[in-house]
């Protein structure tokens, strides 16, 4: 997950009836902008994408996984 998509996560859970979806969207896009100048510092030293995609899973587990989820069963 990127912070494109991460921040996709974000507005999709907002939008949705969860009890705390307010407290995780802004979560999920604090971390979306965080993740953001990550991503632009990486590619600006030119780190290899699979690099960046071990470093984005390797920092943002727990994030990713929160989003996926509840993007998930948003969804059905």
């Amino acid at each position: 997950m990127n912070a494109a998509e991460m921040a996709a996560a974000a507005a999709t859970i907002r939008a949705s009836t969860h009890p705390a979806a307010v407290e995780i969207a802004d979560l999920l896009t604090d971390t979306a902008h965080e993740l953001n100048i990550r991503e632009q510092n990486w590619a600006k030293q030119e780190w290899a994408p699979v690099v960046q995609t071990d470093l984005t899973r390797w920092l943002y587990k727990r994030h990713i996984a929160l989003a996926q989820k509840l993007t998930q069963e948003v969804g059905t």
